[in-house]
């Protein structure tokens, strides 16, 4: 067992009925946990939009576009939870622009982009949230490609309410809005967002932002979180 400790600095993920994980003390392996539901109506969307993507890049988008999003994947290494960088395949690159497309039933985008790289986005916030309406105000930078991009959008993703206590949140999250680029009447900031949960004062609210540009690019996540008032 000597070497066991070094093997798990590159593991993750369940092998059996081993789960390999870390955290700040470091590497561990626990018995793997079968979740009685492991999906949400949400959840099972999301399932869903993989399948139609993936049964799309067989059947309906073509071997020129393939190649696009391949050259394209070549070209924009990824980041994995143990920070690590890696080269997604086009496959990985088209599942990943278009899942939020298909949640918020937009058009999905078949050609690959020309643009190498990760949209490039500003610090995203909440600045207020108020459990009258569950209307959260959404701060983004209006300088940002995608305001100005006719196909752009960002996406707001957020949590059921957590105790304030709360630091940290892995999801699920859901789909609460979206708000669309325009040429000619860009958005404002800040954008009001209606929450999909019932809160009460003093709740913590956490969520995701993402930006998906007119290539079909996904910009990497941002994450934050609110006390309710």
């Amino acid at each position: 067992m000597k070497g066991f400790p070094l093997l798990l600095t590159s593991m993750s993920g369940s092998v059996g009925g081993l789960t390999f994980s870390h955290n700040r003390g470091g590497s561990y392996v626990r018995d793997r946990a079968v979740p009685t539901q492991p999906n949400t109506a949400f959840q099972a969307i999301v399932k869903g939009a993989f399948g139609t993507l993936s049964t799309a890049w067989s059947a309906s988008v073509t071997a020129i576009q393939r190649t696009a999003w391949e050259l394209y994947a070549d070209n924009t290494p990824l980041v994995d939870k143990l920070g690590q960088s890696f080269i997604p395949t086009g496959l990985n690159m088209y599942i990943r622009g278009n899942t939020g497309l298909l949640q918020a039933e937009f058009a999905r985008v078949d050609d690959g982009p020309v643009t190498f790289g990760l949209p490039t986005v500003a610090a995203i916030a909440v600045s207020s949230m108020s459990t009258a309406t569950e209307i959260a105000s959404i701060t983004f930078d209006v300088n940002d490609p995608w305001v100005g991009d006719d196909d752009g959008y960002l996406f707001i993703f957020a949590s059921r309410p957590q105790k304030p206590s709360i630091g940290f949140f892995k999801g699920p999250y859901q789909l609460a809005g979206t708000v669309a680029g325009d040429s000619t009447t860009p958005p404002t900031s800040p954008a009001s967002i209606t929450v999909p949960f019932a809160t009460v004062a003093g709740d913590r609210v956490f969520f995701r932002a993402t930006v998906i540009d007119g290539e079909g690019r996904k910009s990497a996540d941002q994450f934050f979180s609110i006390l309710t008032t």
